[in-house]
């Protein structure tokens, strides 16, 4: 499994967590030309993402969700705050809403052999619901 920062910070995070089957990103608050170039730069092309999980919604963490969701159909797991963010956030409807899977805390989700369990944090989100995802092979 290989773990990469693609961008951590104020101005935008996005962590690449995947294996030689299986990729996925855990938030996409930098533009889609960054998130694509960071990929690129592993190896991984972006039509092999399987999903973005979120972590919350502040736009640092989502800001490249909507581009990402239009070019290549990226599933999106978020709690159901994050996914109401996100889709007012959307004002020219680029997120496809068969693509946004809600997360409930401590319950896993499986994209092939990684393992994601989201947690509840304490933290200042704009809505009450608030999750971490972790992954883990098993």
């Amino acid at each position: 499994m290989r773990i990469c920062s693609i961008a951590s910070g104020s101005s935008g995070n996005c962590i690449y967590i995947g294996d030689d089957k299986n990729h996925i990103l855990i938030d996409a608050g930098i533009s889609r030309k960054r998130i694509v170039d960071g990929l690129q730069s592993i190896g991984v092309a972006p039509e092999q993402l399987d999903a973005i999980f979120v972590t919350h919604e502040h736009s640092d963490h989502i800001s490249g969700i909507n581009m990402m969701s239009k070019m290549f159909g990226t599933s999106v797991f978020a709690t159901g705050g994050s996914l109401d963010a996100i889709c007012m956030k959307d004002k020219k409807g680029m997120v496809k809403r068969e693509n946004l899977y809600q997360l409930y805390a401590d319950e896993a989700v499986h994209i092939g052999k990684l393992k994601v369990v989201p947690f509840h944090t304490f933290g200042f989100c704009e809505t009450k619901s608030r999750a971490c995802a972790i992954s883990r092979a098993f």
